[in-house]
């Protein structure tokens, strides 16, 4: 029978070579978290790691994170049969759980009746097969003035990715970090922001485009197309493959990644619930 422990930095080699096997399932394990399973509490995507293991052989980590997410992945479905791992998502009661499909079904069905309020969120992860873009794609200059007339856009976009409305001052101080990285694009009308895209996780040989979001009084102008292809050639320019997640029901939106160059790679699942 396997066990079910907390991992530390010598199962790192079996840590990495779980995560790398089983990559799209564990996206964020891969980008999100340094693998030296040090938790500092202070930091929102540090964490505890945990892993099922039989024979020396990893079968599962679950990873539950300061900001109350557990991100999961199973190749066996005996660990949910292990009190460890119950007693583990009880103490540490993530509102969160990220995963594959398949796992998180399995995780509803162990905690069912335990489950108050649920939350699902289907995506699927596209990965950027196509060829090497040509052309420069301009995109405008933002600063502090143009961020604050944007504040109505700002939260819009919070609210688009089901995200509680952050304060204008954490979304200016990141959004302008981003951009003078190279990481925030955007087009304005009236020294207002009408269209914007990001890089928002960096990993070792990917980084995720997200926050893809135009105003809807200037949809279907091809403003979302042109920077989507812009953080596509920055991507590349880092010498990485590009990445996103797209809701699995926004045809409009995989119809275009399609046409850009973007293809299904994975299914993947978040959760939101609260367990008693």
């Amino acid at each position: 029978m396997g066990e079910f422990i907390k991992l530390n930095y010598t199962h790192t080699k079996l840590y990495n070579e779980y995560i790398d096997k089983y990559f799209y399932e564990n996206l964020y394990l891969s980008l999100d978290f340094s693998r030296n399973f040090s938790n500092d509490k202070y930091e929102k995507k540090s964490g505890n790691f945990y892993g099922y293991i039989e024979n020396e052989e990893l079968l599962g980590v679950f990873v539950f994170s300061n900001n109350n997410i557990l991100h999961l992945s199973f190749i066996d479905d005996s660990v949910l049969k292990k009190v460890d791992l119950l007693r583990a998502i009880k103490f540490y009661r993530p509102v969160i759980i990220k995963g594959k499909k398949d796992n998180l079904e399995k995780i509803i069905k162990l905690f069912e009746k335990s489950i108050l309020k649920i939350k699902i969120n289907d995506f699927h992860i596209m990965k950027y097969n196509g060829e090497k873009i040509e052309g420069n794609y301009l995109t405008d200059k933002i600063d502090i003035e143009c961020i604050n007339n944007s504040f109505d856009f700002l939260v819009d976009v919070e609210k688009a990715f089901d995200r509680n409305p952050k304060l204008l001052n954490d979304i200016r101080t990141k959004n302008l970090a981003k951009y003078n990285l190279n990481e925030y694009f955007a087009f304005t009308d009236d020294n207002k922001i009408i269209a914007q895209g990001m890089l928002e996780n960096r990993g070792e040989n990917n980084i995720v485009i997200g926050g893809i979001y135009t105003d809807k009084n200037f949809r279907k102008l091809g403003y979302a197309r042109k920077i989507v292809k812009k953080l596509v050639k920055e991507v590349i320019s880092n010498n990485k493959i590009p990445i996103l997640l797209v809701k699995k029901d926004n045809e409009k939106a995989i119809n275009l990644y399609n046409d850009i160059g973007f293809e299904i790679m994975s299914d993947f699942r978040i959760l939101e619930l609260t367990i008693i």
